[in-house]
């Protein structure tokens, strides 16, 4: 069934992509987008494009690779060359390399998974489509729900945003309920530290609409809200932009390549409904790939090269070969803050385990080198977590303030510490109280010399 789906509706798919202009086949992408932006990559825009003027210049949005930014990258044929750090002088190997000569020091060629389209297009639906978009959605726009169902069954699709539930027996339930269903998106990153979801949104926009629109096929829903917070004013444009071209070419109501049609919103609170991580919706748009391989998108931070990160998660990955792919030395890595449901420091003597979904959360690890101040790292990610929490629970309005106080004077605070975190890991019932609660109490035992000294 998986082999005659893509051919079913590839003639739609053939006639959408024919009526949109084809990509340049050799033009330079800056990257833009928050991380861009922040590093000053206008003023690098303007400046390739007055010294490189018969170049196709275009923006695009961060590729992942935030330690490289300001950058921009070469797209000839199907050879991708990123240049880095170009605050520090526009490298004249840029028109060298546009003109068919790139050095070797970075190239890439074929990636797959959910980052193989950032920072590769300008993100309109035109060069989306190039990069294979849609192409899940066409396959599956005629099959019945269950059908869709089983399949991302197969594709052992989880929960992204951190509990790694299944997710095909979570819309069988839904289907079974009978109740109208509406999918509710969380496009935006809530815990400290993390960027999936901003990168996601504004680097592949049309990627996490056909997630959207798979999601909403398989559950039968025909309304969805995408959940953006304050702050994400790059993500809130760039989705909208990328809303609007899908609606005027008939993939929001069906006229394109059939289907169901779906009323998508951006909105800034998450109303009543089902929901879903925009890394979860991503992840569908690849259920019809040849053994998809089980990934998880980590925002890794501490380390040389900070950014977003796809990794395995089939058991040939360990934390070591993590912190070695981000320029880390392992051997002078005191310990990683891991995010999620399981908040916790991971230990030296952990390094060589492999990597698991659930061991990874919601994506946010955090290296500390050697000589890093623990008890620093520590009142800064509690904080990150308090003002997350609902600020009504005890261990909000309690919990965290005495926490703050115990990491700014260990020795002062230390015996009255100890049943804190036990009730905060044991009985609180607010998520961001209790992760605080298990990060602090499992650092206590692995750097207790930092809380004696």
């Amino acid at each position: 069934m998986m082999d005659l789906l893509p051919v079913q509706r590839a003639a739609p798919l053939d006639r959408l992509r024919a009526r949109r202009a084809a990509a340049p086949e050799v033009r330079l992408l800056v990257h833009r987008g928050t991380c861009g932006d922040d590093a000053g990559a206008t003023a690098i825009l303007e400046q390739l494009r007055e010294a490189i003027p018969d170049a196709v210049v275009a923006e695009t949005a961060c590729d992942g690779a935030c330690w490289a930014a300001p950058a921009a990258t070469v797209i000839r044929n199907a050879h991708v060359h990123r240049f880095a750090h170009l605050d520090r002088g526009i490298p004249g190997q840029i028109a060298t390399c546009l003109g068919g000569a790139c050095a070797d020091d970075y190239a890439g060629r074929g990636e797959r998974g959910l980052t193989a389209r950032l920072g590769r297009h300008d993100g309109s639906l035109g060069e989306a489509l190039g990069y294979g978009a849609y192409a899940t959605l066409a396959a599956i726009a005629g099959a019945p729900s269950e059908t869709v169902v089983a399949l991302v069954q197969s594709a052992v699709v989880t929960d992204r945003g951190g509990s790694h539930a299944d997710t095909a027996r979570a819309w069988r339930d839904a289907l079974a309920g009978g109740a109208p269903r509406m999918l509710v998106v969380q496009a935006t990153d809530t815990e400290p530290g993390v960027t999936i979801a901003r990168h996601l949104v504004e680097g592949d926009p049309h990627r996490v609409i056909e997630g959207i629109l798979i999601a909403c096929h398989s559950i039968e829903a025909d309304r969805a809200v995408v959940v953006l917070g304050a702050g994400v004013d790059r993500s809130r444009t760039t989705l909208l932009t990328a809303l609007e071209e899908a609606r005027s070419t008939g993939l929001l109501d069906g006229s394109a390549l059939g289907g169901r049609a779906v009323t998508i919103e951006v909105g800034a609170e998450a109303p009543a409904g089902i929901v879903e991580h925009v890394e979860t919706l991503c992840a569908l748009t690849m259920i019809l790939e040849e053994q998809p391989p089980p990934t998880k998108l980590l925002s890794l931070a501490g380390v040389p090269r900070p950014g977003v990160y796809e990794v395995p998660v089939d058991g040939a990955t360990t934390w070591a070969g993590l912190l070695a792919q981000a320029g880390a030395n392992p051997f002078r890595t005191q310990g990683l803050i891991a995010g999620g449901p399981a908040y916790r420091l991971v230990r030296p003597k952990e390094y060589e385990e492999p990597l698991s979904l659930r061991a990874l959360g919601a994506g946010g690890i955090r290296a500390l080198p050697l000589g890093t101040d623990i008890t620093s790292v520590l009142r800064e990610t509690v904080a990150g977590l308090a003002a997350r929490g609902c600020g009504v629970c005890r261990g909000c309005t309690e919990g965290a303030p005495q926490l703050e106080r115990f990491l700014a004077q260990p020795m002062a605070y230390r015996e009255e510490t100890a049943p804190l975190l036990a009730v905060l890991t044991d009985d609180a019932s607010c998520g961001p109280s209790v992760n605080a609660g298990r990060l602090v109490a499992s650092a206590v035992v692995a750097f207790s010399e930092a809380f004696d000294s």
